[in-house]
């Protein structure tokens, strides 16, 4: 039994969860106008019910209800919802009024033409097509809702809300973070190598890879076997122009990490770019042929 406590917005209850002896926020288009404190909710009424597990923040989680317009609490459930079924995962508390937070902040620089860039589009779009296309998807959803036209930039944003919760045991910066990294390495090599990252086959997949194993290193403290110091050395004299490119990429990670990468990562880095510079040849070669 759902007993109502108090009105947080026209669409949203606090109540008490008998059985549980649990205070939730109930969602119903509406709702608020039905039932006064003390009445017993109908469970034909309720659309969505958020458990307020954490007791530290439970203050917090209904003083943002409270504070958020009923538009933005109905297109964060409409989400929500979505992304659950879509995805097969469960989303916490944390997951949904970051959401509608992050929602409401959207839209209002979408009407005052507010764009921030965000660089790792493109990265996200490579690694995590799934819930990229998802976060397009989501836009959509959210444009026709508040006949406006979101920037693509924000189905980056929505994507790493789901990947967040998709990898729970780590930390939403730990993993922006990483995500950063992988950006600014892949820039550096994007332009001093010429690589064309858009087109996508099994030597740009297994390198992107590899960068993402790369970064999850840096970011543990993990290092790598030791090579044989000949093999390196021929490797550095034979590609000479990819060893330059990972010397670029061990000097960003010093300055931005301050974390000296070895001898070894330096190798297995070189290997990897000298089969993405042939790689990149040979689709030139292909296209000059057509």
């Amino acid at each position: 039994m759902r007993i109502a406590i108090r009105k947080l917005n026209n669409s949203a209850l606090l109540a008490k969860d008998i059985s549980r002896d649990k205070e939730i926020i109930i969602m119903g288009k509406g709702i608020s106008f039905k039932y006064k404190k003390g009445q017993k909710i109908s469970a034909e009424d309720i659309e969505s019910v958020f458990v307020l597990n954490d007791r530290d923040k439970s203050e917090d989680y209904i003083q943002q209800f409270e504070q958020t317009s009923q538009e933005y609490v109905e297109i964060t459930q409409i989400l929500v919802d979505d992304i659950q079924s879509e995805f097969n995962i469960v989303m916490p508390e944390l997951f949904f009024t970051a959401l509608m937070d992050h929602i409401q902040f959207a839209v209002y620089r979408c009407r005052h033409n507010m764009r921030i860039e965000n660089r790792m589009a493109w990265i996200l779009q490579r690694m995590y097509p799934e819930e990229f296309k998802y976060g397009e998807k989501a836009i959509k959803m959210i444009d026709n809702y508040f006949s406006i036209k979101l920037p693509i930039e924000e189905a980056t944003n929505i994507a790493l809300y789901i990947i967040n919760n998709e990898n729970e045991n780590k930390k939403f910066n730990d993993m922006y973070s990483g995500f950063e990294l992988q950006s600014n390495i892949l820039s550096i090599i994007k332009y001093s190598l010429n690589i064309d990252f858009e087109s996508r086959n099994l030597i740009i997949d297994r390198f992107l890879t590899h960068v993402q194993f790369f970064v999850q290193r840096l970011l543990n403290n993990e290092k790598v076997l030791e090579n044989d110091i000949d093999i390196i050395s021929k490797i550095v004299d034979d590609f000479p122009k990819e060893f330059k490119c990972a010397l670029l990429i061990k000097d960003y990670i010093k300055k931005t990490m301050d974390i000296e990468i070895s001898r070894d990562e330096l190798f297995y880095l070189t290997v990897h770019l000298v089969r993405l510079v042939k790689n990149q040849k040979n689709k030139e070669n292909n296209s000059e042929d057509l």
